[in-house]
């Protein structure tokens, strides 16, 4: 079982892929990890203050790290792009993750940006081709009862409650979008 946790930066994906890895007993692949140690090629853009990989060689480098016969996790705000099971994608209230990426002490470019992507669900949109999608919205909860509610649907539970399109923010947050 492959089972990817992405969502924009700063909706918990750390917190919540260490927690259900330890409550899982599985393996934690980390893409930021991969991407700093030199694992995956990079380029740096400047302008987004990023660094840009190509998806086939960040595949390469995950699938040298995937432990046969026990559970993997992936997690980064790529791995909706990589083969897995399950695709969970962690949602934050916009104003809360403003709030966390201005504490990361972000451009306000960058902040602006991933604002306006968790507003928008760009991460949801690209992930809909996939089969086993679910968003949870993790504004107001601690990384151990999001792990719970992960480890509950592999087993088919609540998963109506989680399934994509039940989080929207547009609407509510459809002013700062047009600023």
């Amino acid at each position: 079982m492959i089972i990817s946790i992405t969502g924009t930066p700063g909706t918990g994906k750390s917190h919540v892929a260490k927690a259900l890895a330890k409550q899982l007993n599985a393996n934690l692949i980390e893409i930021k990890k991969l991407v700093d140690t030199n694992k995956v090629p990079y380029i740096i853009d400047k302008k987004r203050q990023t660094k840009t990989v190509e998806i086939k060689e960040l595949q390469k480098a995950v699938n040298k790290n995937i432990v046969k016969g026990k559970p993997n996790i992936i997690e980064g705000h790529l791995s909706h792009l990589l083969r897995s099971d399950m695709v969970i994608i962690l949602r934050t209230d916009p104003v809360l993750l403003k709030h966390r990426l201005k504490k990361r002490k972000w451009s306000e470019a960058k902040i602006k940006e991933n604002h306006h992507a968790e507003i928008l669900g760009i991460i949801t949109q690209e992930a809909m081709q996939r089969s086993r999608v679910f968003e949870i919205d993790t504004s107001r909860q601690k990384p151990s009862v999001v792990s719970s509610i992960i480890a509950k649907l592999l087993n088919n539970h609540s998963a109506r409650k989680y399934r994509v399109g039940n989080i929207d923010w547009s609407e509510h947050y459809k002013k700062e979008l047009l600023k």
